[in-house]
Parts: C-alpha cells; structure tokens; sequence
C-alpha cells in the first residue's frame, strides 16, 4: 500500500486511503484480499473469467450514485481505488 500511496500527492493520501477505506467495507474484504483476488483473477487465462474485480469497482461506483454522492466525489473515490489497483501490480 506505501508504494501506492507514494504516487499521489501528500495532499491526496488522505481521500486516497479514506476512498479506499470505504471501498474495502463495501466489499467486505481488506487491501491485501483484494490484491490477492486481483492477482489470482490476472493469472486466469480465459479473459472473460477476469472482470471480478472491475465488477466490483463499478458495483462500489453504482452504491455511491445511490447514495446521492456528488458525481465529482464518485469520480475522485473511482479514480482512487482504480489507481489502488493500478499501483500495486
């Protein structure tokens, strides 16, 4: 998670982790299960069986726009644990 958070600014970190946070209670599954489902989802070789982790991600986005999030909100916490995803390859 360090190497992710050292490809934001000091400024971001906190809605960063806060994003974050709040991704892994919707999931109910902690940074490192993620992570782990991620990498066991890349090595699958049938591309369609892949989608797991983005489907989560765009179930987390649909759960916010219900919510009555601002959409410049939704983008930010999107854009923030894509990048979580991103990051620690």
């Amino acid at each position: 998670m360090q190497s992710w958070l050292k490809t934001v600014s000091d400024k971001s970190q906190k809605q960063y982790i806060h994003a974050l946070r709040y991704f892994c209670e919707f999931c109910r599954k902690t940074p490192k299960q993620l992570i782990l489902e991620r990498d066991k989802e890349i090595r699958n070789t049938d591309p369609n069986s892949r989608t797991r982790i983005r489907d989560l991600v765009l179930d987390f986005r649909k759960y916010l726009e219900k919510e009555g999030y601002a959409p410049k909100s939704i983008n930010c916490w999107d854009g923030a644990v894509r990048s979580f995803f991103t990051a620690v390859l």
